[in-house]
Protein backbone atom coordinates (compact mmCIF):
# COMPACT_ATOMS: atom_id res chain seq x y z
CA UNK A 1 0.00 0.00 0.00
CA UNK A 2 0.90 3.85 -0.87
CA UNK A 3 1.12 5.34 2.19
CA UNK A 4 3.52 8.64 0.50
CA UNK A 5 2.41 11.86 -0.26
CA UNK A 6 3.55 14.18 -2.88
CA UNK A 7 4.81 16.95 -1.30
CA UNK A 8 4.76 20.18 -3.73
CA UNK A 9 6.41 23.85 -2.76
CA UNK A 10 5.23 26.42 -5.48
CA UNK A 11 7.39 29.55 -4.50
CA UNK A 12 7.07 33.17 -6.42
CA UNK A 13 10.49 31.91 -8.50
CA UNK A 14 10.81 28.30 -7.90
CA UNK A 15 8.56 25.12 -8.29
CA UNK A 16 10.06 21.76 -6.24
CA UNK A 17 8.30 18.71 -5.17
CA UNK A 18 9.65 15.08 -3.83
CA UNK A 19 7.86 12.19 -2.03
CA UNK A 20 7.24 12.28 2.06
CA UNK A 21 7.03 9.18 3.98
CA UNK A 22 5.23 8.48 6.56
CA UNK A 23 7.85 9.19 8.81
CA UNK A 24 8.66 12.65 7.10
CA UNK A 25 11.55 11.31 5.49
CA UNK A 26 11.83 13.09 1.79
CA UNK A 27 12.70 11.55 -1.75
CA UNK A 28 13.56 14.77 -4.36
CA UNK A 29 12.29 14.23 -7.18
CA UNK A 30 12.04 17.25 -9.38
CA UNK A 31 12.69 20.96 -9.58
CA UNK A 32 11.65 23.68 -11.85
CA UNK A 33 10.95 27.43 -12.46
CA UNK A 34 7.50 28.73 -11.45
CA UNK A 35 5.13 29.48 -14.58
CA UNK A 36 4.00 33.22 -14.81
CA UNK A 37 0.48 32.93 -15.96
CA UNK A 38 -2.59 31.45 -14.24
CA UNK A 39 -3.13 28.41 -16.73
CA UNK A 40 0.27 27.58 -16.46
CA UNK A 41 0.49 27.44 -12.75
CA UNK A 42 -2.32 25.32 -12.73
CA UNK A 43 -1.54 22.96 -15.79
CA UNK A 44 2.32 22.86 -14.06
CA UNK A 45 0.89 21.60 -10.64
CA UNK A 46 -1.58 18.91 -12.80
CA UNK A 47 1.30 17.50 -14.62
CA UNK A 48 3.67 16.96 -11.64
CA UNK A 49 0.30 15.23 -10.13
CA UNK A 50 -0.62 13.12 -12.65
CA UNK A 51 3.17 11.66 -13.11
CA UNK A 52 3.10 10.52 -9.23
CA UNK A 53 0.89 7.63 -7.80
CA UNK A 54 1.12 8.94 -4.23
CA UNK A 55 -2.99 9.06 -2.65
CA UNK A 56 -2.42 12.34 -1.37
CA UNK A 57 -1.16 15.56 -2.95
CA UNK A 58 0.18 18.41 0.08
CA UNK A 59 1.16 21.64 -1.59
CA UNK A 60 3.22 24.16 0.35
CA UNK A 61 1.75 27.69 -1.37
CA UNK A 62 2.86 31.39 -1.31
CA UNK A 63 -0.45 32.72 -0.21
CA UNK A 64 -3.70 32.77 2.44
CA UNK A 65 -6.14 30.18 1.32
CA UNK A 66 -9.30 28.91 3.01
CA UNK A 67 -9.71 25.09 2.66
CA UNK A 68 -8.55 24.42 -1.11
CA UNK A 69 -9.86 28.10 -2.44
CA UNK A 70 -6.85 30.32 -2.76
CA UNK A 71 -7.97 33.36 -1.26
CA UNK A 72 -4.56 36.10 -1.81
CA UNK A 73 -1.19 35.83 -2.97
CA UNK A 74 1.45 38.86 -3.75
CA UNK A 75 4.27 36.66 -5.72
CA UNK A 76 2.14 33.94 -7.53
CA UNK A 77 0.44 34.14 -10.75
CA UNK A 78 -2.65 32.18 -9.63
CA UNK A 79 -5.96 34.40 -9.63
CA UNK A 80 -7.71 34.47 -6.39
CA UNK A 81 -10.68 32.55 -6.19
CA UNK A 82 -9.43 29.70 -7.29
CA UNK A 83 -10.03 26.23 -6.24
CA UNK A 84 -6.94 23.86 -6.45
CA UNK A 85 -8.83 21.07 -5.97
CA UNK A 86 -10.25 21.28 -9.27
CA UNK A 87 -6.94 20.13 -10.71
CA UNK A 88 -6.85 16.78 -8.82
CA UNK A 89 -9.30 14.55 -7.76
CA UNK A 90 -6.72 12.75 -4.86
CA UNK A 91 -6.78 14.16 -1.30
CA UNK A 92 -5.08 17.52 -1.13
CA UNK A 93 -3.82 19.26 1.71
CA UNK A 94 -2.66 23.31 1.51
CA UNK A 95 -0.45 25.03 3.60
CA UNK A 96 0.82 28.11 3.53
CA UNK A 97 5.00 27.50 2.69
CA UNK A 98 6.15 29.57 5.52
CA UNK A 99 4.31 28.00 7.89
CA UNK A 100 5.27 24.21 6.65
CA UNK A 101 8.76 25.06 6.70
CA UNK A 102 8.43 25.65 10.14
CA UNK A 103 6.35 22.49 10.56
CA UNK A 104 9.23 20.70 9.07
CA UNK A 105 11.69 22.47 10.91
CA UNK A 106 10.15 21.96 14.60
CA UNK A 107 9.18 18.23 14.13
CA UNK A 108 12.26 17.24 11.73
CA UNK A 109 15.10 19.68 11.98
CA UNK A 110 16.81 22.74 13.71
CA UNK A 111 14.19 23.67 16.05
CA UNK A 112 13.23 20.38 17.35
CA UNK A 113 14.31 21.83 21.23
CA UNK A 114 12.49 25.03 20.89
CA UNK A 115 8.89 25.70 22.45
CA UNK A 116 8.94 29.17 20.77
CA UNK A 117 10.43 30.31 17.80
CA UNK A 118 9.61 32.52 14.44
CA UNK A 119 10.36 31.30 11.15
CA UNK A 120 11.01 33.97 8.21
CA UNK A 121 11.63 33.02 4.78
CA UNK A 122 13.58 35.14 2.72
CA UNK A 123 13.10 34.88 -1.15
CA UNK A 124 10.67 36.45 -4.06
CA UNK A 125 8.57 37.65 -1.60
CA UNK A 126 8.86 37.48 2.50
CA UNK A 127 7.17 34.80 4.46
CA UNK A 128 6.55 34.34 8.34
CA UNK A 129 5.30 31.78 10.76
CA UNK A 130 5.43 31.79 14.63
CA UNK A 131 6.21 28.75 17.03
CA UNK A 132 4.36 29.27 20.65
CA UNK A 133 4.20 27.21 23.53
CA UNK A 134 5.31 24.19 21.36
CA UNK A 135 2.66 25.02 18.98
CA UNK A 136 3.14 26.48 15.44
CA UNK A 137 0.12 29.16 14.74
CA UNK A 138 -2.34 28.87 12.34
CA UNK A 139 -1.32 31.68 9.00
CA UNK A 140 -3.57 34.35 9.37
CA UNK A 141 -6.52 34.29 6.55
CA UNK A 142 -6.41 37.65 5.80
CA UNK A 143 -3.09 38.66 4.01
CA UNK A 144 -2.78 41.75 5.53
CA UNK A 145 -1.82 40.44 9.09
CA UNK A 146 1.21 38.36 7.88
CA UNK A 147 4.61 39.31 8.46
CA UNK A 148 5.14 40.17 4.87
CA UNK A 149 2.71 43.23 5.45
CA UNK A 150 3.98 44.56 8.62
CA UNK A 151 5.12 48.40 8.53
CA UNK A 152 8.74 49.04 9.49
CA UNK A 153 9.09 52.44 8.86
CA UNK A 154 6.73 55.76 7.65
CA UNK A 155 9.65 57.37 6.02
CA UNK A 156 10.30 54.31 2.75
CA UNK A 157 7.48 55.49 -0.01
CA UNK A 158 8.62 52.94 -2.69
CA UNK A 159 5.18 51.61 -4.08
CA UNK A 160 4.73 48.03 -3.67
CA UNK A 161 1.53 46.03 -3.49
CA UNK A 162 2.17 44.75 0.21
CA UNK A 163 2.04 48.16 1.41
CA UNK A 164 4.98 51.13 1.45
CA UNK A 165 7.25 50.75 4.09
CA UNK A 166 6.06 47.04 4.83
CA UNK A 167 8.75 44.15 5.37
CA UNK A 168 8.08 42.77 1.72
CA UNK A 169 8.67 46.34 0.45
CA UNK A 170 12.04 46.60 1.98
CA UNK A 171 13.79 42.85 1.79
CA UNK A 172 11.60 40.94 -0.69
CA UNK A 173 13.35 40.06 -3.70
CA UNK A 174 11.39 40.78 -6.29
CA UNK A 175 10.57 44.56 -4.71
CA UNK A 176 14.85 44.88 -4.17
CA UNK A 177 15.35 44.31 -7.97
CA UNK A 178 12.37 46.80 -8.77
CA UNK A 179 13.34 49.34 -6.38
CA UNK A 180 17.37 48.97 -7.83
CA UNK A 181 17.14 47.98 -11.02
CA UNK A 182 19.15 44.80 -9.87
CA UNK A 183 18.28 41.28 -8.75
CA UNK A 184 19.44 40.88 -5.52
CA UNK A 185 21.85 37.66 -6.32
CA UNK A 186 23.68 39.87 -8.72
CA UNK A 187 23.56 42.92 -6.04
CA UNK A 188 25.27 40.25 -3.60
CA UNK A 189 27.94 39.24 -5.89
CA UNK A 190 29.11 42.61 -6.62
CA UNK A 191 28.88 43.13 -2.71
CA UNK A 192 31.44 40.15 -2.33
CA UNK A 193 33.52 41.34 -5.03
CA UNK A 194 33.82 45.10 -3.30
CA UNK A 195 32.37 46.70 -5.77
CA UNK A 196 31.60 50.21 -4.22
CA UNK A 197 28.08 50.61 -5.51
CA UNK A 198 26.94 47.29 -4.20
CA UNK A 199 28.11 47.87 -1.13
CA UNK A 200 26.66 50.63 -0.56
CA UNK A 201 23.18 49.74 -1.87
CA UNK A 202 23.63 46.37 0.39
CA UNK A 203 23.54 48.50 3.37
CA UNK A 204 20.09 49.23 2.75
CA UNK A 205 19.35 45.47 3.44
CA UNK A 206 21.03 44.41 6.68
CA UNK A 207 19.39 48.06 8.14
CA UNK A 208 15.55 46.93 8.04
CA UNK A 209 16.32 43.26 8.36
CA UNK A 210 17.40 44.33 11.79
CA UNK A 211 14.87 45.98 12.15
CA UNK A 212 12.40 43.21 11.07
CA UNK A 213 13.98 40.95 13.52
CA UNK A 214 13.84 43.96 16.49
CA UNK A 215 9.62 43.87 16.17
CA UNK A 216 9.61 40.24 15.91
CA UNK A 217 11.78 39.92 18.63
CA UNK A 218 9.23 42.32 20.56
CA UNK A 219 6.37 41.18 19.52
CA UNK A 220 7.02 37.37 20.04
CA UNK A 221 9.89 37.12 22.63
CA UNK A 222 11.49 33.24 20.69
CA UNK A 223 14.16 31.82 21.78
CA UNK A 224 15.55 31.61 18.31
CA UNK A 225 14.72 32.50 14.85
CA UNK A 226 15.31 30.49 11.92
CA UNK A 227 15.72 31.38 8.44
CA UNK A 228 15.06 29.77 4.93
CA UNK A 229 14.47 30.48 1.66
CA UNK A 230 16.25 30.84 -1.69
CA UNK A 231 18.26 34.35 0.37
CA UNK A 232 19.94 31.58 2.78
CA UNK A 233 22.68 31.88 -0.02
CA UNK A 234 23.71 35.26 1.21
CA UNK A 235 22.41 35.44 4.86
CA UNK A 236 25.47 36.61 6.41
CA UNK A 237 25.56 39.66 3.66
CA UNK A 238 21.49 40.14 5.36
CA UNK A 239 23.18 39.79 8.91
CA UNK A 240 25.34 42.54 8.39
CA UNK A 241 25.82 43.76 11.49
CA UNK A 242 22.74 43.28 12.53
CA UNK A 243 23.84 41.39 16.13
CA UNK A 244 25.72 45.16 16.49
CA UNK A 245 21.88 46.84 16.23
CA UNK A 246 19.63 44.44 18.32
Amino acid sequence: MNTSTLGIDLGGTKLAWGLVGSRGQLRPLGTGRTPTTHEGTLRALAQIISRHPAPSVGIAIAGTFQGSVLTATTNLHIEAGTDLQSITKKRLILENDAVAALRAEHKLGALQTYKNAVYISLGTGIGGAVLQNNVVLDHPRDIHEEISRLKLTDHDHFPWPSGEGSVEALLGGHALAARFGITVEHLALGVRNGEPDAVRTWGFIPEHMAELLSVLAHQFDPEAFCIGGAGLANLDLYLRGVQSTL
